[in-house]
């Protein structure tokens, strides 16, 4: 798959993997989450062949491996510890924006508010990008190796 298919299909395994994420663990689904889980992904889908650009067809190694794409799940796991910590915040930034009486500081906290919403997407999307790249080199006709 080329360039242009990876980063559409990590924007949408991204955004994928955080609904999912979200609808499982009944947390409300959040649109600057959401964009940046698109974002992510769509940086994600392109992870792969920036670590091993494809200077010819057989230019899979670990990046594209089957053993990178456990570790990269994995991780992903764990770095869903951090995304809903940048969500705790941004509703702690959203109920400190509520309580304040200054024009500035609201809209202040506000953008601080959407900005870490935005990255705790953008850490979900990831994953699921560069997960959806292993996914579609897989399907190719030179495959990915399972151990590299």
């Amino acid at each position: 798959m080329n360039r242009k298919g990876h980063t559409i299909a990590g924007a949408i395994s991204g955004t994928g993997v955080y609904c999912a994420d979200r609808l499982v663990r009944q947390k409300p689904i959040r649109p600057s989450q959401l964009i940046g889980a698109g974002v992510g992904g769509a940086i994600g889908g392109r992870i792969p062949d920036l670590l091993e650009p494809a200077k010819h067809s057989y230019h899979r190694s670990f990046f594209h491996g089957g053993s990178c794409a456990t570790l990269i799940g994995t991780l992903g796991l764990k770095a869903r510890d951090l995304s809903d910590k940048l969500d705790d915040m941004a509703q702690e930034i959203t109920l400190k924006r509520c309580l304040s009486n200054n024009t500035l500081e609201k809209i202040l906290l506000w953008i601080v508010a959407i900005v870490l919403a935005f990255l705790s997407g953008v850490i979900i999307g990831l994953f699921g990008g560069y997960l959806s790249h292993i996914v579609l080199d897989a399907s190719t006709a030179r495959s990915v190796p399972l151990i590299a």
